[in-house]
């Protein structure tokens, strides 16, 4: 079974692990958002605006708690 989008956590969203450096998630991030960023080949056809929309709110999200050590802790 597929998970929603909704139900990954962050290391899941930006496909790193929890020991991963700053450096790494930064990588990450950046990889995600190439990857998810409108018009882009991964997701044409793929998903639509508003899924894209959501996507791309979740990976911002997970890169601000995993770029903070105290919310990236908690």
């Amino acid at each position: 079974m597929i998970k929603k989008i909704e139900d990954w956590n962050y290391y899941e969203l930006l496909d790193v692990e929890r020991t991963a450096s700053p450096e790494e998630i930064w990588q990450a991030y950046q990889a995600a958002l190439s990857a998810y960023h409108p018009g882009s080949l991964a997701s044409y056809g793929l998903v639509t605006d508003e899924e894209s929309d959501q996507v791309m709110s979740r990976i911002q999200e997970a890169y601000q708690t995993l770029r903070d050590p105290a919310m990236r802790k908690a």
